[in-house]
């Protein structure tokens, strides 16, 4: 009875949630301590100008002012979105000066904690909210694993630092949502949302144009088959319309953005990791940094001095760039390596553990574990149809739809670019940090999958069989939380 699941679900929500708020207060205790870490101190600063500019009073007429409240103010590295965020919650008072910005004042430190916390909230909000939007359509075992992989494997770990990440997780994910239902149902409406959720995404970090670019790839190959296997729910009219509908919300949410940053660099989307991916190291990429600040400076560089990929090229050996790639992908600090298997960096002395722990260290072996159960349940309803000729495919044949079939490309196509994207990257910055964007859309795109093709079988052996994979991983994540709440050491720095 559909009360029951309800109940449930609702019990499973409150677990998770007391276990998510004590996992955040330990980390929050124990973990992340340093603002001056991975740039948070320059986040708080940001914010503290985004403070001003909403506290000021202009002159200016009223779409101006308004204008200028709006989420725009960026250096070039961190985006404006989060910055904005956590000026709601900064102190008026509050200043730091360049001259003391390696000391860290008490009033620094309150910032600090708020803002995290501020971070924890956004996170467990959205997680509740997915937890019970997907509760609707999935079965209560596949609605809970995604919700504790989702909060251990990506969300959690970075929603105790004073960064963006948590904003941009979550904007991404919802990115990625729209994209995956676009590619089966391709009503104009769901353009303007995608234009609104790639917008903010870019507004959280500038790292979201991969994904639209797979996207824009994957609906031109399924523009092109609907001409051979055309459908009433995918339209080639309404993709047309639909494109130019999101590439103006688009540039519509991105707008204060973009002006300021041809303001600004004279370039609307300038963003000065763009131009780090092109150097050997964060050192040369800092000093670029510090000779290019403005308008001016940029304008004054000539385009064969402009570091790009055949800048680079020019000026390695194809060997190099080899040694880059692989290193950056599978390397001990790759991107994909450390994506699927992070480690931590340190042992401790005086207690019963050998190291410092990490929410979830095999998560590489809970993504193939999701992988498997999605195989799994297409093996379950490829069975069922073959004794079910209600659900039977036509002609007798195995076909994938071409919407699916999308989908599987562009899930391919974005992990494919991102990895290499910040395999190349990792030089510069920690790559496994990025990649996280990616975790909780591949968790949900599998699980999506699995429920879909169980749907049609009857109550029976088979669907027991499913749901018995699904307590099967639930086990293995129960036991993860147990070992972590029984024994919460967790590694000192930003996990």
């Amino acid at each position: 009875m559909r009360w029951r699941h309800w109940f449930f679900v609702g019990v499973a929500l409150v677990l998770a949630g007391w276990l998510y708020g004590w996992l955040a207060a330990v980390l929050m205790g124990t973990t992340n301590q340093n603002p001056l870490a991975q740039d948070q101190k320059n986040n708080m600063r940001l914010a503290l100008a985004a403070r001003s500019v909403l506290d000021s009073e202009t002159s200016a007429g009223g779409g101006h002012a308004v204008w200028q409240r709006l989420p725009h103010q960026t250096d070039g590295v961190v985006a404006p979105l989060w910055p904005w965020v956590a000026a709601w919650v900064a102190r008026d008072d509050h200043v730091i000066e360049e001259s003391t910005f390696a000391e860290h004042t008490p009033a620094d430190q309150e910032f600090f904690t708020r803002g995290k916390w501020l971070n924890v909230w956004i996170s467990g909000i959205f997680l509740a909210l997915a937890g019970l939007v997907v509760a609707r359509e999935w079965t209560l075992g596949a609605a809970v694993n995604f919700i504790l992989l989702s909060m251990l494997g990506a969300i959690l770990p970075r929603a105790v630092a004073f960064q963006p990440e948590p904003l941009y997780f979550i904007f991404f994910f919802l990115s990625w949502v729209v994209g995956l239902k676009l590619c089966e149902r391709n009503a104009v409406g769901w353009y303007a949302v995608f234009g609104v959720c790639c917008g903010l995404a870019g507004l959280a970090k500038s790292s979201i144009q991969p994904l639209m670019a797979v996207w824009l790839g994957v609906m031109a190959v399924r523009w092109a088959v609907s001409f051979w296997r055309p459908t009433a729910e995918w339209s080639r009219w309404r993709h047309g319309v639909g494109v130019a509908v999101w590439a103006l919300i688009f540039l519509l949410v991105m707008a204060p953005r973009l002006v300021h940053g041809h303001e600004r660099w004279g370039r609307p989307f300038f963003a000065y990791p763009n131009v780090w991916m092109w150097m050997d190291d964060f050192g040369e990429g800092y000093a670029w940094m510090g000779a290019h600040p403005d308008r001016k400076s940029l304008e004054a560089t000539p385009a064969r001095e402009w570091p790009s990929w055949s800048t680079y090229w020019a000026t390695h050996e194809p060997e190099e760039v080899a040694v880059r790639l692989r290193n950056g992908l599978i390397g001990e600090a790759g991107s994909v390596s450390t994506f699927l298997t992070p480690r931590s960096s340190g042992r401790r002395a005086g207690t019963p553990e050998k190291r410092w722990k990490r929410l979830l260290e095999p998560r590489g072996l809970y993504l193939a574990g999701v992988a498997g159960l999605a195989v799994a349940a297409a093996g379950l309803g490829w069975a069922g149809r073959r004794h079910e000729p209600q659900v039977a495919c036509p002609n007798g044949r195995l076909a994938i739809e071409p919407s699916l079939a999308c989908q599987i490309l562009m899930v391919a196509g974005t992990f494919a670019a991102f990895a290499l994207l910040y395999g190349w990257y990792t030089p510069i910055g920690r790559g496994d940090r990025f990649m996280l964007s990616l975790w909780v859309p591949l968790v949900f795109t599998l699980m999506a999958w699995s429920e879909r093709a169980v749907q049609p079988l009857r109550p029976g052996r088979l669907r027991w069989s499913y749901h018995g994979c699904q307590l099967l991983l639930l086990g293995f994540l129960l036991w993860r939380l147990a070992d972590l709440v029984r024994a919460p050491f967790f590694e000192p720095k930003l996990l």
